[in-house]
This record gives structure tokens, sequence and C-alpha cells, in this order.
């Protein structure tokens, strides 16, 4: 589900709202990367590679689905967390950041990892 700007619910309360990445960071990434993403991408009927743009709101809600359901509450309460996740998602891919870096996260939130480890993670 994804719902930028809204507010979501469980148990009766807000757990967290997410109003997208902030302007800052969104600057930021214009400036070194554009308004949109490239994206190759194989077309199913021809099996060739083909360009495709893919726009920052399309990006946003990759970014939202990618995060795992225990892990939203951390990070959307967190606007510096959010944006350097967003930032570092949009660079290496949702999937990367997903694999390398949440269960870092999940393990720091467990007392397992330090914050130097989960730093390291998006280093890599």
């Amino acid at each position: 589900m994804y719902a930028l700007g809204g507010n979501l619910f469980a148990g009766g309360g807000a757990k967290y709202k997410w109003n997208g990445p902030s302007d800052r960071i969104l600057k930021q990434i214009y400036k070194w990367e554009g308004p949109s993403m490239y994206r190759p991408t194989k077309d199913p009927a021809t099996g060739k590679i083909v360009p495709k743009n893919v726009s920052t709101d399309k990006m946003q809600q990759a970014f939202f689905n990618a995060i795992p359901d225990d892990l939203k509450a951390f990070v959307f309460n967190n606007p510096d967390y959010a944006d350097a996740l967003f930032s570092y998602g949009y660079n290496v891919g949702m999937g990367a950041m997903r694999s390398r870096v949440l269960p870092t996260m999940r393990n720091y939130l467990k007392g397992k990892a330090s914050a130097r480890e989960l730093v390291n993670t998006m280093r890599a």
C-alpha cells in the first residue's frame, strides 16, 4: 500500500506519516541525477534492452513499498533516515537497499549491530 502524505493506521492510531523525501534531498538528487532515473528495461516482446525513465514519484512509491512494515515507523518517523535511505535506494536500486541495508538496520534496532555497521552497509 502506498500512502504518500497520508497517515497509516494500525490498532486505531497513526504509526507514522511520510510526506516524501525532503526538498533538500530532492534538490540534491536532481542536481546529481536529474528529475527521473534511467532504468534499462528488457522488452518482453523482443528481448532487447530498451531505455526507460522512471520519475521520482515512481521511485518514492517503490521506496515506500521496499521498506518492510516492521521498519516503516522507525524510518518514516526519522526524516533524516528516510532521506538517506531514499537517496541510497535511488542510486543503487530499491532491491539492493532492501537486501543490503535493511537487514543491518533491523539488527541495529535489536541491539545486534552497531551504528558503524549500519553506515558501512550503505558504503558498500
